[in-house]
């Protein structure tokens, strides 16, 4: 029998999807919260290799919880396989065939952070095949939406060069710096997160399909990524949402 934390205030794409608005104090709580929980990872050498908005849950208080580490790797400087869930996954994965895991968590969770603070990806691609096709060509647009400090995070985290991406300890230092700047109190018990009445943008269903039965929030993991694993996706037809 393996026991497990009880968390009832389920995932944060439900919780977009439902229409949740968070205030900025609260997405930097979380933010903050994420970033603990990953830099304790990277410290040990482990990288989680699918963070979404799917994989953090929050518990009774609304702490969130980053779960799901069916992907997660040790050596995480040196990762191979091409995994991931298709839009968070960083480029570095999809154009080489070594890669730093730490650097792809940080693009996987600007894309989350994106999505929070937002209610859209900070792209505008009507398929994954297209959107594949840009990363492999070096020709990925995309658009930071967001807003004041939150946006200033995931600009700098939304870097295409893994080198120049900054370490988990740096985005926490920046954040401190910030609350403390602006008298924000950083704690583990963030406030209770408010439900407005009014319908916001959606963003994909968690369910829908991306091809050949394959769902948006399905991970993708191939032991070795090539050109022809591409052609393979692409022959498949990917739909477009």
């Amino acid at each position: 029998m393996i026991v497990m934390e009880y968390l009832p205030n389920g995932d944060l794409q439900s919780l977009i999807s439902q229409g949740t608005r968070f205030s900025v104090e609260e997405q930097l709580n979380i933010t903050y919260q994420i970033l603990d929980a990953l830099n304790y990872l990277h410290q040990r050498g482990i990288s989680h290799r699918d963070i979404k908005p799917a994989n953090i849950l929050f518990d009774e208080n609304m702490h969130p919880k980053l779960i799901d580490f069916g992907m997660s790797c040790e050596n995480a400087a040196s990762s191979h396989t091409f995994c991931g869930t298709p839009f968070f996954m960083a480029p570095e994965i999809i154009n080489t065939d070594n890669y730093d895991g730490k650097k792809s968590d940080i693009w996987s969770l600007a894309i989350t952070l994106h999505v929070m603070a937002t209610y859209v990806f900070p792209f505008n691609y009507q398929s994954e095949v297209q959107y594949l096709k840009d990363v492999q060509a070096k020709k990925l647009f995309f658009q930071n939406k967001a807003q004041g400090i939150m946006g200033n995070i995931i600009k700098e985290m939304l870097i295409c060069e893994p080198k120049e991406r900054p370490s988990s300890k740096e985005i926490i230092e920046m954040i401190e710096q910030y609350c403390a700047q602006h008298f924000i109190v950083l704690s583990s018990k963030a406030n209770q997160v408010s439900r407005p009445n009014t319908s916001l943008p959606r963003i994909v269903k968690p369910n829908q399909c991306l091809c050949n039965g394959m769902k948006l929030n399905c991970p993708v993991k191939i032991n070795r990524y090539s050109d022809k694993m591409l052609l393979r996706l692409i022959s498949h037809g990917l739909k477009c949402f």
